[in-house]
């Protein structure tokens, strides 16, 4: 770790998160600092992140015996590595993270994969052994064989209609609550947005709650496409853009 790496127990400091939203997002950075009002409640989510992260580890051990991540430095450089080999099999983004992390064990990559993509994207992606979610939100796993454009397009397949659907103005969470005998319950992952689960007799939607993230990613997106031609998280701009 270098000295002026800053660990990732430690809540980044607003000139960190104006750096992390460049890098995640590339927002300008002379106005990015504008923009951390309207972060707030996602750097909450950030540090919730870590912090379960760091409950999974035993006493005995630190959160480096967990994931190979230890610095916002690193998550950055993983997010870094993820964009830009979006085409390649996990396994080979694996491969390209021991450059980083050469001492690290395969399992310990894979946990800061799976940290850094709820971060980025916040998708629940979670191995099966590591039960660090608290809430009980679905988790989903990332196959080794697979790509990054694969597997989350895979989380939103599209529809082949080409019939439009128009919701009533009244169609709102409270009336869901209301009328429809529907209980709500807020998910910090986008794949699970509006499903509904039957659960002790109740029935429970769903709802992805950060608009300002979504515009923020749906403006990334787009300039990642034009950037690069071909780059495109289909599933994924398909439902960011039915929020905006």
């Amino acid at each position: 770790m270098s000295g002026t790496a800053r660990p990732l127990t430690v809540l980044p400091e607003p000139k960190l998160q104006a750096v992390i939203l460049h890098s995640f997002w590339e927002l300008d950075p002379s106005s990015a600092d504008d923009k951390l009002t309207q972060c707030k409640d996602y750097f909450e989510y950030y540090h919730l992140q870590v912090r379960r992260l760091n409950m999974s580890v035993s006493s005995k051990d630190t959160i480096g015996s967990v994931t190979a991540a230890m610095t916002h430095e690193d998550v950055i450089a993983i997010v870094d590595a993820l964009h830009h080999g979006c085409h390649r099999q996990k396994s080979d983004l694996r491969s390209v993270l021991k450059t980083r992390f050469p001492d690290r064990a395969d399992g310990a990559i894979n946990d800061a994969i799976d940290l850094a993509l709820r971060l980025w994207l916040m998708l629940n992606v979670l191995d099966d052994r590591r039960n660090i979610y608290l809430d009980q939100n679905p988790a989903i796993q990332w196959g080794e064989e697979d790509t990054l454009q694969s597997f989350i397009g895979g989380q939103f397949p599209q529809s082949n209609s080409l019939q439009t659907h128009v919701l009533d103005h009244d169609f709102i969470a409270v009336n869901i609550v209301r009328f429809g005998g529907i209980e709500i319950k807020w998910s910090h992952s986008l794949h699970d947005h509006l499903s509904i689960e039957q659960k002790n007799g109740r029935r429970l939607l769903r709802i992805y709650p950060f608009k300002q993230w979504l515009i923020f990613h749906l403006r990334w997106i787009k300039l990642s496409a034009q950037k690069n031609p071909g780059f495109t998280y289909v599933g994924a701009l398909s439902i960011l853009s039915s929020f905006h």
